[in-house]
């Protein structure tokens, strides 16, 4: 393996950890209503019930999405090609390589921002409602992967506008 490919994979990485916590979501959801369908079937004598559940999915699916980005971000675009039907695919990869780029700046923005929220959380002792969990755990964390996000589809963006692969996309 090259020092190139190594983005690749840990992009890769990070989507299978995406899907498992997908799975740990859907897990928590049944938990949830299952417990809660106990507590209301025996009118409160089995209780059960959690509190944070709906903090660990709102969070999980917050990193769910972020975990996905770098691996997807420069796979299967979906366009609407009405303005570019009839360019050829060179000037289509152009404008796509583009459009990574600057995605990847906007991904650098928000890890700007997500590293600052958390040094606000961490001076500021702020937690998140139900769990009492550190913001700055959370925030943190995020900016990572927005690193890795912006890291992806800048590198997606220059491979297409060097011309050194063909944009994978859906034309709709």
């Amino acid at each position: 393996m090259n020092i190139a490919e190594i983005p690749g994979y840990i992009s890769l990485l990070m989507y299978r950890l995406a899907a498992l916590i997908l799975v740990v979501i859907m897990l928590i959801i049944c938990a949830d209503v299952t417990l809660r369908w106990l507590f209301g079937i025996s009118d409160g004598a089995i209780d059960m019930t959690f509190s944070g559940g709906i903090e660990m999915v709102r969070f999980g699916l917050m990193f769910a999405m972020l975990l996905a980005f770098p691996h997807a971000v420069d796979k299967g675009q979906i366009i609407v090609d009405i303005f570019t039907a009839a360019m050829n695919s060179r000037y289509r990869d152009i404008l796509d390589g583009i459009y990574l780029v600057l995605f990847g700046g906007l991904a650098a923005l928000l890890c700007w921002r997500f590293t600052d929220a958390a040094e606000m959380a961490r001076l500021n002792a702020e937690k998140t409602q139900d769990l009492q969990w550190p913001l700055e755990w959370l925030y943190g964390p995020a900016a990572l992967i927005l690193v890795m996000v912006a890291l992806q589809a800048v590198l997606a963006g220059i491979r297409l506008l060097r011309h050194r692969e063909h944009h994978q996309e859906v034309h709709v």
